[in-house]
């Protein structure tokens, strides 16, 4: 399709999504009619185009035969039949092209406060205790499965490992999860061999996060390495042009807190080596705290320069609690409608616990005025069952208003 067709479908997309959620700012129909209707119409548009394109080749097509006809009209012997030269096949490729940018666009996402995930093998009765689909596809009911304290889902699944040897799902997890802190498994952990810092299953959580909303920019409040900064942007030129990720640190990016990373990965090069890192308008680098006027003051201008339609804001700094707090309850303003607040190791909290209190600061911030009634934790990306970012997701709602 061409890329005027595509910008004339992300604007159909964008401004039915902005018109339904004013009109209904505080229902759910807002979260569901806009999306909808947005593919709906944009399924519409795209046909269109197709059709048009598809007359347009045709056109050119006989119009290129007929001359070519005329020009070798001469050459013919008499009796000899005239050369007939089939119009391109072009019908095909182009509605191709037209259902897949209709099908790659804005997926919407309803809230889930408590995951259920079927068991659809038990492994000869192996696992057990958890939800099981019946003869009509239907599961066992949500309240029969809730979270734990830790926001780990459906924990109390057993798992026979060995004879007479079950976990449950908690145990597997937390059990992991420590030896994940213990062994720095996270300094392994590299992109475009940048190191990254980043679990592996949390971070395609959040990129297939990133391809149903599809924002157009990103906030990143903690760049360390800048291996997820240009991870990010990386996903994000997959559905977007011209996307921004603005990452904010107090130390430059070529400085990493762990000094274990040079031995967990001696391959890794700084991300300043990196061309994502260094394309220009792509990722912008705010040095500074979080918390600064002079640092949020930028981060307000980046944002309102690119005209930001969908911004996804991610907290991966400074986990204490107090200071979590207080970010989200800054850079919340920058998260858009049925957009997200992630707020990354929530996992400290029954890890370390005291000052470092991750998950019971985001609990103050949904009580907080700015929080509640606005975002709500969405459940949907932990369905690797194993994450450091339990009760993370946060979606907003409701606007400001």
């Amino acid at each position: 399709m061409e890329p005027w067709a595509i910008e004339v479908l992300r604007a159909v997309e964008q401004q039915l999504h902005d018109a339904a959620g004013k009109a209904s700012i505080d229902t759910e129909v807002a979260i569901d009619a806009a999306p909808t209707l947005a593919k709906e119409v944009s399924n519409f548009v795209a046909a269109r185009v197709a059709e048009l394109g598809d007359r347009a080749l045709h056109s050119s097509a006989k119009k290129n035969h007929f001359l070519s006809d005329a020009g070798s009209q001469a050459t013919l012997v008499k009796g000899q039949a005239a050369p007939v030269s089939a119009a391109p096949n072009v019908s095909a490729k182009t509605h191709e092209a037209a259902r897949c940018q209709a099908d790659r666009g804005y997926v919407p996402t309803h809230p889930t406060a408590t995951l259920v995930l079927p068991v659809l093998d038990p492994l000869g009765g192996k696992v057990k205790g958890g939800p099981h689909l019946d003869a009509a596809g239907g599961q066992l009911a949500e309240a029969l499965f809730p979270a734990n304290q830790w926001g780990v889902p459906m924990p109390n699944i057993t798992v026979e490992v060995a004879p007479n040897k079950i976990l449950t799902l908690d145990e597997i997890v937390y059990g992991y999860d420590l030896l994940f802190e213990a062994m720095h498994l996270f300094s392994y952990v590299s992109w475009g061999r940048v190191p990254m810092q980043q679990d592996p299953a949390d971070a395609l959580a959040i990129a297939d996060l990133l391809g149903r909303l599809q924002p157009d920019c990103f906030v990143e409040l903690g760049t360390n390495t800048g291996g997820g900064a240009i991870f990010y942007a990386d996903v994000m030129r997959g559905y977007r042009e011209k996307p921004l990720v603005v990452t904010i640190d107090v130390h430059e990016p070529t400085i990493n807190w762990d000094r274990f990373a040079t031995k967990a990965c001696p391959h890794c090069v700084p991300v300043t080596c990196h061309p994502t890192w260094n394309e220009p308008g792509l990722i912008k680098f705010v040095k500074g705290y979080s918390q600064e006027p002079r640092v949020i003051e930028e981060v307000e201008r980046l944002l309102s320069e690119r005209q930001c339609q969908r911004t996804v804001v991610m907290h991966d700094s400074d986990h204490r609690r107090a200071t979590v707090v207080q970010d989200l309850g800054i850079y919340h303003r920058f998260v858009s409608q049925n957009s997200y607040l992630i707020v990354q190791d929530t996992k400290l909290s029954r890890m370390r616990g005291g000052r470092y209190s991750t998950l019971e600061a985001v609990n103050e911030f949904l009580e907080s005025p700015e929080g509640r009634g606005r975002f709500v934790i969405d459940k949907t990306f932990e369905y690797m069952l194993f994450s450091h970012h339990h009760n993370g997701f946060l979606q907003r709602v409701r606007s400001s208003k």
